[in-house]
């Protein structure tokens, strides 16, 4: 191929010298350049493409001095002069950057425009100088963007000397304000061997690299890295140089490695399709390219030069300079002017330059290494970063990867398929965590393979501050993402990264449900408070007083005794004391009586009463169901400030010592967490896992508590029935899926899905599944009994009690009255008290008759006896006396 390019050379040069010219190119070239051979030959194909096309009004002819290696000052100077001495209108600067800048100033000085195609770190451009690569800075903001898109958390930054270092310079301050973000910046050794560095990087778990150095360095650098083992699937490198794509990385092709990079250069095809002699672009060094671009712009700036005032209105013929004098070219200013304003899309893309003077708006390739070729995966412009049919940042990471997930067994989180065929692989394992694990796989496409941590914890930092558990296996490289039961911590969040929460929760307490109580023997005094009944005892007597007050007050209730006499000498009124509380009575039971009010205001005072003791009465009965059929429940602990009672003393509590459980109680400065957390200090109530605690629970029937998070709790409650969620959230946090620093997808990418799972209801549908759905939960409300019980008598039993207990006043009060009365008429008559009850028991137990003959006394009088007529007493017209004992029947 490079002979055909001499031999296209060849021919060039013959058909130039037989080609009009109207203006003088020179151009500085080093020998010792290895892109010699293809920046001259970019320099000829650009010189023909602009002679041979017809809508050019000028055409260029490119005289090339060719600086020795190790030329000093003056003998550049001397070359330069020579080029002046011919009438050049523009110089193509070296490449070398000590020969570029003498010969900027000598350009300066003399007018004449100077194009470069180099690297350059001014922010500046000088006076006569005009630059067509890349502004520095712009391509340094380009980097950070893209590291910054790909997420890497830990960056080992490879430089080769201070130009390099600076063109990272962004992506170096992409630390400040940022602790997850950690940089390690290393430079290469000036002796040309990488391995021991690379070594030494390796050994410290560095696995992101972003490599900055010239292009024949950077093949050097992967062929190291590939002989210490470092070219495989967990290794990641982003090269900053815009040469990428013309190395040969076929060795690199199948290794697994990530290797992605930047492209200025456009494809040949679109830019010149007529061009017989460009060479492929996937040969063209960025540098050829812009020289071919800078002959472009000078052609361009010449035509609207030339045809700016008409015809021979500026002369591009030679005018030579003499380097002794301090002459200057008239034109050259101006030509400057226009060569700034031309705009155009060259082999590097669109063409122009801001007020200053300096190429920012341009547009690179992201290119990665995939099969068979490099391939564009994406492109970046100053404003922003845009990608194909994919996610950028996955690409990058994600390219030829199994993720490796780390997890420990737990209900329900992750657990074995129950089954009698022997599975390998994921298929083994359920829950979950699987079924999100396995929804992430197929939104992000990854395939992604289980590993259990064999220490099943989520780990703990010991005094160095290495990790432990599902962490230290993300922190070795052994896993790259880990999902279960994962709390997000600040002390883990400083280790790993972490997704948006998947669930919400805290931390609870787990006891055992309130046991039930028997029914009290005076239940039926439940659906009214001890004040209401004190309150209602106090109407009944004040009702009772105030109608017997007003009743002897109205003259309407004091009635004749005996209708038939229309002048008796007597009133009757029957609303005595008795009788009044008898009437309140019989009305609050709802029974009535025979005592009726006569008098309005008595009546008033009763229909009042009436009312009330309905409203009363309801109620009473419309509670009463309830209160006799719902059964008590007591629980000690309503709340977790509840057991440092002294009360509850007798009940212990506990919780898993190596989780963020036991972390919130360390750390706590709240009472009365600091005090439990001393306590369980001091009883070393720990478990060893959540099963156990819940166990203890169980066991220890009520003298035993246990702490976990909420969403367990939510678990084994649903699946055991004597187990209750006690008092609310001590603490608000959630479970997140930790993302390592070797992790080829990022946590924001998951956290994004997350996020639309939470939209789209599916991680609610998960839970529900996995809590209370067809994997085993049970609905503990539905095993008890919903019919309703008969009431038993532990129910009623006091009912009983009250109607024993008022038999039994009733009966005493009876007996009083029956003595009393025996008392009265044993003094009466003269007889004793004792042979008075015995007569009176007689005719008592009788059991006979339902009539009493009047006890009437015996007078002395003569003819009362021959009469036989007994007067009535009026002292005990309601006696009798017995036949034969100081009395007589009545004659009839």
């Amino acid at each position: 191929m490079c002979r055909l390019w001499v031999l296209a050379l060849c021919c060039l040069s013959v058909v130039s010298t037989v080609s009009a010219v109207d203006a003088i190119v020179g151009a500085l070239l080093m020998p010792t350049d290895p892109e010699q051979l293809l920046k001259e030959q970019a320099l000829r194909n650009a010189q023909y493409a602009v002679n041979h096309n017809s809508n050019r009004s000028t055409t260029v002819n490119i005289t090339v001095e060719r600086l020795g290696d190790g030329e000093q000052s003056f003998t550049t100077s001397r070359r330069v002069c020579q080029l002046f001495e011919k009438g050049v209108v523009a110089i193509l600067g070296p490449s070398s950057d000590l020969l570029s800048d003498h010969v900027r100033s000598m350009c300066d000085h003399k007018s004449v425009p100077l194009l470069e195609t180099r690297w350059s770190p001014a922010s500046r451009r000088p006076q006569a100088s005009i630059n067509l690569h890349p502004h520095t800075g712009t391509l340094s903001k380009a980097v950070a963007d893209i590291l910054r898109l790909s997420g890497w958390r830990n960056v080992s930054v490879v430089y080769e000397d201070n130009q390099s270092l600076i063109s990272v310079q962004d992506a170096l301050k992409l630390t400040m304000g940022n602790d997850s973000i950690r940089i390690t910046v290393k430079q290469l050794p000036p002796y040309g061997d990488y391995r021991h560095m690379l070594r030494k990087l390796r050994d410290e778990g560095a696995v992101n690299f972003l490599v900055a150095c010239s292009r024949d360095n950077v093949l050097k650098f992967l062929k190291h890295a590939q002989m210490v083992g470092m070219i495989i699937q967990k290794y990641s490198y982003f090269i900053t140089s815009l040469d990428l794509h013309t190395l040969p990385l076929e060795d690199f092709l199948y290794s697994g490695s990530n290797i992605t990079g930047l492209r200025l250069v456009r494809p040949t095809a679109a830019v010149a399709p007529g061009s017989l002699y460009l060479p492929p672009s996937a040969e063209l060094t960025t540098e050829a390219a812009l020289t071919w671009d800078a002959v472009e712009l000078l052609a361009r700036a010449l035509d609207s030069l030339y045809g700016s005032g008409g015809p021979g209105s500026f002369n591009v013929s030679r005018e030579p300079l003499d380097c002794g004098t301090q002459s200057a070219w008239k034109h050259g200013e101006t030509l400057i002017n226009y060569l700034l304003q031309v705009q155009f899309d060259g082999l590097t893309g669109h063409v122009s330059f801001d007020s200053g003077g300096l190429r920012r708006s341009f547009q690179l390739d992201i290119i990665q290494l995939q099969e068979p070729a490099l391939v564009k995966i994406g492109s970046w412009s100053p404003s922003g970063i845009e990608t194909m049919n994919f996610d950028l940042a996955e690409i990058i990471n994600r390219k030829n990867q199994t993720i490796i997930v780390t997890t420990v067994m737990k209900p329900p989180y992750t657990m074995l398929k129950p089954s009698s065929d022997q599975k390998h692989g994921n298929d083994r394992y359920t829950g979950i965590c699987v079924e999100l694990m396995d929804r992430l796989a197929e939104i992000h496409n990854f395939n992604y393979t289980l590993i259990v941590n064999p220490e099943g914890t989520a780990g703990k930092p010991d005094s160095e501050g290495r990790w432990n558990g599902m962490i230290g296996d993300l922190l070795s490289g052994k896993a790259h993402l880990a999902i279960a039961d994962l709390t997000i911590t600040a002390t883990r969040g400083k280790a790993i990264n972490f997704t948006t929460q998947w669930m919400s929760l805290g931390i609870s307490m787990v006891y055992t449900k309130p046991s039930k109580q028997p029914p009290s023997l005076f239940s039926f005094l439940a659906p009214f408070s001890k004040e209401v009944w004190a309150y209602m005892g106090m109407a009944m007597v004040g009702v009772s007083l105030l109608m017997f007050v007003l009743a002897r007050f109205s003259p309407y209730e004091w009635q004749n005794p005996h209708p038939c006499d229309d002048e008796p000498e007597e009133l009757e009124n029957i609303l005595t004391t008795r009788n009044s509380f008898w009437f309140a009575i019989g009305s609050l039971m709802q029974q009535g009586s025979d005592i009726a009010p006569k008098a309005m205001s008595t009546r008033m005072i009763a229909g009042i009463w009436w009312g009330f003791t309905l409203i009363m009465i309801s109620s009473y009965t419309a509670n009463l169901a309830a209160f006799l059929t719902i059964e008590t429940r007591y629980s000690p602990i309503e709340s977790v400030g509840d057991l440092v009672k002294p009360r509850n003393k007798h009940i212990k509590y506990g919780l898993y010592e190596k989780g963020s459980t036991a972390d919130f109680f360390k750390r706590s400065k709240v009472e009365p967490y600091m005090e439990m957390w001393e306590v369980m200090n001091s009883t070393e109530e720990f478990r060893a896992s959540d099963e156990d605690g819940i166990n203890s629970v169980i066991k220890a029937n009520g003298k035993f508590a246990y702490f976990m998070e909420s969403s367990s709790i939510e678990y084994y409650v649903a699946r055991r029935c004597q187990l209750t969620q006690v008092g609310g959230l001590l603490d608000n946090k959630g479970y997140g899926i930790g993302v390592g620093p070797q992790s080829p997808i990022q946590a924001s990418d998951l956290s994004v899905t997350i996020i639309q799972l939470q939209e789209e209801g599916y991680l609610s549908k998960l839970k529900h599944k996995w809590w209370k759905g067809e994997t085993g939960g049970v609905n503990c409300d539905a095993k008890e009994s919903t019919a309703t019980a008969p009431l038993s008598l532990k129910n009623v039993g006091g009912v009983f009690v009250c109607l024993v207990l008022g038999l039994c006043v009733a009966t005493m009060v009876s007996i009083a009255e029956f003595v009393l009365e025996a008392y009265k008429t044993s003094r009466e008559e003269r007889v004793p008290l004792l042979t008075e009850i015995s007569r009176e028991l007689q005719f008592v137990f009788q059991f006979r008759g339902n009539t009493k003959p009047v006890k009437r006394p015996v007078t002395s009088s003569a003819d009362t006896e021959q009469e036989g007529f007994i007067p009535f007493s009026t002292e005990s017209s309601l006696q009798y006396a017995p036949t034969g004992y100081g009395f007589s029947a009545v004659m009839t």
